[in-house]
């Protein structure tokens, strides 16, 4: 199944040919070369910001494929990780990965995570 970016555009596709298509053109892209390699060395900030052009061009397939490299590159780093970290209030706080601990990075200071996200 071929479908092109005006089709898409006017909506005139299903979700699961919308879903086609997008594994469609992410395979085309890793045929050019776009590797997870590749992606990697650019970042997910440089993926989203060309998914955001080709959506302003109306490539809206091209541009979902991309967000979809980008997700990979933010996975592939996450999964990599062994340190986490968020600012409170203007200080860097760091755990390592799997520990509810946090603690303030240089200095004093820990906070507790609960539920995963509600930090106080």
């Amino acid at each position: 199944m071929s479908i092109d970016n005006t089709e898409a555009e006017r909506c005139e596709i299903s979700r699961e040919e919308w879903e086609v298509a997008i594994v469609a053109e992410r395979e085309h892209q890793r045929g050019l070369g776009y590797t997870a390699e590749h992606d990697r060395s650019h970042g997910a900030g440089y993926l989203l910001r060309l998914s955001d052009e080709y959506a302003r061009k109306g490539k809206r397939i091209e541009a979902a494929a991309l967000m979809w490299a980008a997700y990979e590159v933010l996975a592939t780093e996450r999964a990599d990780a062994t340190v986490e970290w968020a600012y409170w209030d203007g200080d860097r706080y760091e755990h390592p990965i799997g520990n509810g601990r946090w603690a303030k990075a240089g200095g004093k200071g820990t906070l507790n995570v609960y539920g995963g996200s509600d930090v106080r």
